[in-house]
């Protein structure tokens, strides 16, 4: 695999984690802070080929109790690092730099809407505060989502590239869920972006989050469910 450059690390958290720390560490090892409420002490981080969830720090306890309790996925696995079950690690092993980012994404996806419940328990429920940014974090049902206004996915996001394999997951994590008996069931975190476009428009750009959405749009359209959803539209030039 090419060497990750810094600048590479920078653009791909800028644009999937907005407002979060990073530190460039080196090529075998980065990370990304996760959550707010411990700061850059929570963070995905990759190291030795594979990217885990770290908690760190003095308040460490809270949130690995929690998490021990509520993560049942078979997709990420607890290890001890330093304190046993303050590491949780994606079982994937990433062989690019697109594998690396999609890893990041995927772990995020996962572990993100219990790291907010969390945070929601502890009283901190704001996922970002910047000036250009205006994102609360909060459960949403897809079917609202799904019609939020101007939902854009913006140019410097990749395009659609979800496999057979990524969209049988899903459904297959679902089924999974509905078959347990639950009545909710999280398929992941998205991040909007509000901006305002050059026609005065507020516009909410996809950060996070565009391969389910589309795919979900895509197989309700497949399955012919008569069910009105706005367009999404996309900023890449195939749309």
């Amino acid at each position: 695999m090419e060497p990750i450059s810094d600048e590479q690390k920078l653009e791909f958290a800028n644009s999937s984690f907005p407002g979060k720390t990073v530190n460039l560490g080196n090529g075998d090892w980065w990370f990304i802070q996760a959550g707010n409420i411990l700061g850059d002490n929570l963070h995905y981080e990759y190291w030795d080929g594979q990217v885990s969830l770290h908690i760190e720090g003095p308040n460490w306890r809270p949130l690995r109790n929690y998490l021990w309790r509520e993560v049942s996925d078979f997709r990420v696995v607890s290890k001890e690092w330093g304190r046993q079950g303050c590491c949780w690690t994606l079982q994937t092993t990433p062989s690019s730099w697109e594998e690396i980012q999609e890893a990041f994404l995927e772990l995020n996806r996962i572990m993100l809407p219990h790291i907010l419940d969390f945070e929601a328990e502890q009283g901190f429920d704001k996922i970002y505060e910047c000036e250009e940014m205006d994102v609360s974090a909060h459960k949403i049902k897809i079917d609202d989502l799904l019609h939020s206004e101007n939902l854009h996915i913006p140019e410097y996001q990749r395009p659609y590239r979800w496999t057979t394999k990524n969209v049988e997951q899903l459904l297959q994590d679902v089924n999974i869920a509905r078959i347990s008996g639950k009545l909710d069931y999280l398929i992941g975190s998205v991040i909007l972006h509000r901006n305002i476009s050059n026609k005065n428009v507020c516009i909410n750009d996809i950060v996070d989050g565009q391969q389910r959405i589309t795919t979900i749009v895509l197989i309700i359209k497949a399955l012919d469910m008569c069910v009105e959803i706005p367009p999404l539209t996309y900023g890449h030039s195939y749309s």
